[in-house]
C-alpha cells in the first residue's frame, strides 16, 4: 500500500462538523477512522483489501503525514508497528526507508503515522508508459541496494518488493529519489520457513515456489523483475499462475540447477506419485504395495542428498503444488526438470 500524496483524489470534497475534508458519500466512514481528532484530514490516497492511507495535517503544524490505518483489528498492524520500531531503532531511516513515526491510538483502534512520499515508481511508469532511462535506472536501484543492504545488515526480509512500495520523495523537487515502503509482512531471517508462500507471483523467486529455504535473496530476485520492467515496460517472466511464470524463467534462464532439484525433491515425488495414481489407464495406476514403496512415501531420496544434515528438515509441499491445479502443476514436470531416479524407483506396479 503506497504512502502517496497525490494519486487518488477525493471529489464532491465537503466540511464535516468536526472541521474535516470529506467525501459526500464517505462521511459515516470517516466518523469511524482510528485517526485522532486533532489531525486535520485531508484525502485518502490509497486503499486496498486491508486498510487505507490518508493524507492528514499534523495538529499545531504545517507538516502533512501519511497515516495507515487498518479496516479490521488485526495483527498485521501491530506486526508492521513492531517492525517499523525495530528499524528506526537501528536509523534504517536513513537508508532509503521510510520514516515511521509511530502509532496513533483512537481507543483501542491503531493507526500507523508516516512522513507524506510522492508518487509509486508504478504510477510514476504507468504515467509516463515508455522504458526508462539507464541513468534513471541506475539511480534507483543505486538507493534500493542501500536499503536492502541496510535491510539484510539487521537480519531482514522485505518479502513484498513491488513497484507500488517504492515510492519517490518527491518528483518534482528531488527527482529519482526514492524510498521504500510497506513492512507489513516483513520477516526475520532467524524466523524463516521453507514452504511459506511470499511475493507476489509476477516477482516471486524460484526458491519461494519450490518451497525451499529462502534468504534475503528472494528480494533481489524481485527487484531484477523490477528493473527488467523499468528498462522494456514489460514483465520478464509473464504469466497468469506461478506455473506459467515457471515455465517462463525456465525458457529465458534455462533449466534449474541439480542441486535446487535436489533439494525440492519431496515436491517432484509427491507430483509424481499423484501422476501414478491418476492415470487414465486402470492396469497403469499404481497399486497399494507401489505407494507404500514409493520413495515419496519411503523418502529413500533423502539418503542421496549431498548434506545428510537436511535429511531431519521439516519438510512441506511446495506452493507450486498447492495453489494450483493438477494440470497445471504436472504440465511443468518436463523430464528435464526431474531429478534423475533409479530404475527401481522408476518403476511402479499397476493393476
Amino acid at each position: 500500500m503506497g504512502i502517496l500524496s497525490s494519486s487518488i483524489r477525493l471529489s464532491d470534497e465537503s466540511t464535516s462538523e468536526n472541521g474535516l475534508k470529506v467525501s459526500n458519500n464517505r462521511k459515516s466512514r470517516r466518523k469511524n477512522l482510528p485517526i485522532p481528532k486533532s489531525y486535520h484530514v485531508n484525502r485518502l490516497l490509497d486503499q486496498g483489501g486491508f486498510g487505507a492511507v490518508y493524507r492528514c495535517l499534523k495538529p499545531g503544524t504545517s507538516e502533512e503525514v501519511a497515516v495507515k490505518i487498518q479496516k479490521t483489528l488485526a495483527p498485521h498492524m501491530y506486526r508492521e508497528a513492531k517492525m517499523m520500531k525495530f528499524l528506526k531503532s537501528h536509523k534504517l531511516d536513513e537508508a532509503n526507508i521510510v520514516k515511521f513515526h509511530g502509532e496513533l491510538f483512537v481507543g483501542l483502534k491503531m493507526s500507523l503515522e508516516f512522513e507524506l512520499l510522492d508518487k509509486s515508481l508504478k504510477d510514476y511508469i504507468s504515467h509516463h508508459n515508455q522504458p526508462m532511462p539507464l541513468d534513471g535506472i541506475r539511480a534507483i536501484i543505486t538507493q534500493l541496494a542501500v536499503a536492502f543492504d541496510a535491510l539484510k545488515s539487521v537480519g531482514i526480509i522485505h518479502t513484498d518488493v513491488k513497484m507500488s512500495n517504492i515510492m519517490f520523495v518527491d518528483e518534482i523537487n528531488q527527482p529519482l529519489k526514492v524510498k521504500l515502503i510497506d513492512f507489513g509482512v516483513a520477516v526475520f531471517k532467524t524466523q524463516t520457513k521453507p514452504g511459506n508462500i511470499f511475493q507476489p507471483t509476477s516477482l516471486r523467486a524460484p526458491e519461494i515456489v519450490f518451497g525451499l529455504p529462502f534468504s534475503e535473496a528472494i528480494d533481489m530476485w524481485s527487484l531484477g523483475c523490477i528493473m527488467a520492467f523499468m528498462l522494456c515496460c514489460s514483465d520478464p517472466f509473464p504469466g497468469n499462475n506461478q506455473h506459467q511464470i515457471l515455465k517462463t524463467i525456465i525458457k529465458v534462464l534455462g533449466p534449474p540447477p541439480k542441486h535446487l532439484l535436489d533439494a525440492s525433491r519431496a515436491f517432484w515425488e509427491c507430483v509424481a506419485l499423484l501422476k501414478a495414481m491418476l492415470q487414465w489407464d486402470a492396469k497403469e495406476r499404481i497399486t497399494p504395495e507401489g505407494i507404500m514403496n514409493h520413495p515419496f512415501i519411503t523418502r529413500s531420496y533423502v539418503n542421496n542428498r549431498l548434506h545428510s544434515s537436511q535429511s531431519t528438515e521439516e519438510e512441506s509441499l511446495s506452493p507450486a503444488l498447492t495453489s494450483c491445479s493438477l494440470p497445471l502443476a504436472s504440465g511443468i514436470l518436463d523430464p528435464a526438470l526431474q531429478p534423475r531416479r533409479s530404475s527401481v524407483q522408476n518403476s511402479v506396479q499397476g493393476y
